[in-house]
């Protein structure tokens, strides 16, 4: 192995930071995911009384905005994995590349 690797990383400190602020958001998404959902599951038991918190419909379309938002940050991170193995040695981005599966972009 020659000092290229080390001098030249295929990802840098900006890169992981993004990537773990990523992370972050999707953790937190999830955590309003759950919550949510566990509304949901309280509006449709039975409940002695009026009911309290937004309907059914609020909670649904809440959900699914969230699930999008999700999927659109998983995209990127994709997009971003893809960049990375770009700037790497043919043998491994075939490797990484292989691993990310049928969204993987060819290399000129």
């Amino acid at each position: 192995m020659t000092n290229d690797v080390k001098d030249n990383p295929s990802s840098s400190d900006a890169e992981v930071a993004g990537n773990r602020a990523l992370l972050v958001a999707i953790e937190e998404q999830g955590r309003q995911t759950l919550e949510l959902l566990r509304a949901l599951v309280t509006l449709l038991t039975p409940k002695e009384g009026g009911r309290e918190g937004p309907s059914l419909e609020e909670l649904l379309t809440t959900i699914i905005m969230q699930g999008r938002e999700q999927i659109g940050i998983l995209k990127s991170i994709r997009e971003e994995q893809i960049r990375s193995a770009e700037t790497l040695p043919q043998a491994v981005a075939d490797a990484v590349l292989e691993q990310l599966g049928p969204a993987r972009h060819a290399r000129s």
